[in-house]
């Protein structure tokens, strides 16, 4: 779906059983095969053949006019390409072998591959394209590029085609690139994230732990007026923000409606029964063939939505490298807010709490 005269594009997924409209795999491998001189990788995991073939396929491809080859930079998470110990037999498959073969056909083509230096988690999804060019754009979203992220999980993918947000993003992955990583990053906590104006649109853009983006949260959840709808995959009472939501709740009108992961939700931790106590309307996903509820999105007042990688969780602020996007556009809200909705109210996708 476009958005903003087509600077920003929203994707939801999967379709087939889960019903969500759109193949983000299908989405994730046409972005990068439309680049045409530099990508940009920063994501948790790869383990989907179709998109590692095309990112190596984009490192194969020569640029326009020229024989120089497209610069293909990727950072990724270092605990998928772990072995505990040696595998025996050697060919044994375990499940993380395709993860690491998909690493060495990097290495092996021209992507410049790199783990990451995070002992907490990596666990970004974006990519930049083109940066500087005609085509230049940013991909990110929920979405990790796995099989499962792309075919059983619920997730979403945004598409920005803007010089702001291209540039906030190379500035994260620079200094990704320069060996700085979660809790290394530099501290903006004193000073307003990113925000951009497109097609008339408020548009703000952060990182964690950078930006603080769970004080950014709480603050657009205390200003919100009527209602908060959220499909979410972690969310720990550890965090402020079950804190905001139950302090709106008490206020009174004002309407809480989420999906939750129906395993991360089981945990003790999970704040389902204060919220639900205090008038939350909850449910947790039921996915067929184990499918997760994977989103990280909040629709605040039928106006604002909060998306991209962040979990609502203590880590995923303070350590983790995550990015978010927050978009102020009433037809953007009413995207993702109707997918809350259609989660919510399907009893093949979600159930009511025991």
């Amino acid at each position: 779906m476009d958005f903003l005269n087509g600077r920003m594009q929203a994707f939801l997924g999967p379709p087939g059983s889960a019903g969500a409209p759109d193949d983000l795999e299908a989405v994730i491998i046409d972005f990068i095969d439309q680049a045409e001189h530099t990508l940009d990788i920063a994501v948790q995991e790869i383990d989907n053949p179709r998109i590692a073939s095309a990112i190596d396929r984009a490192a194969r491809r020569k640029r326009p006019g020229t024989d120089r080859f497209l610069r293909v930079r990727l950072v990724t998470e270092g605990d998928y390409l772990k072995e505990d110990k040696p595998v025996d037999p050697p060919d044994k498959e375990v499940s993380l072998d395709v993860n690491r073969r998909e690493f060495v056909t990097f290495l092996r083509g021209a992507v410049d591959a790199k783990i990451d230096f995070n002992p907490r988690i990596f666990h970004h999804k974006f990519i930049i394209r083109d940066r500087g060019k005609a085509r230049e754009a940013v991909l990110t979203g929920s979405t990790n590029f796995t099989t499962t992220g792309t075919h059983r999980n619920l997730n979403h993918v945004v598409i920005f085609h803007d010089i702001g947000v291209a540039a906030a993003y190379q500035s994260e992955f620079d200094q990704l690139k320069e060996g700085i990583f979660g809790a290394r990053s530099p501290k903006l906590t004193t000073s307003d994230p990113l925000t951009l104006e497109i097609e008339g649109t408020a548009v703000q853009i952060m990182f964690s732990p950078d930006n603080n983006p769970e004080l950014r949260i709480v603050n657009e959840i205390l200003k919100a007026q009527t209602s908060a709808y959220f499909m979410m995959f972690t969310f720990a009472k550890s965090t402020t923000i079950d804190d905001a939501l139950i302090t709106k709740l008490q206020g009174g009108n004002f309407e809480v409606v989420g999906v939750l992961d129906g395993g991360q939700s089981a945990h003790t931790w999970s704040p389902h029964k204060a919220l639900s106590n205090e008038g939350a309307s909850l449910r947790r996903e039921t996915l067929p063939n184990n499918g997760k509820l994977h989103h990280k999105v909040i629709v605040l007042d039928d106006e604002t939505v909060i998306g991209g990688s962040f979990n609502y969780t203590g880590p995923a602020n303070q350590y983790n490298d995550e990015n978010l996007f927050l978009v102020r556009n009433p037809q953007v809200a009413a995207f993702f807010k109707a997918e809350v909705k259609r989660v919510f109210e399907s009893d093949s996708l979600s159930a009511d709490f025991n």
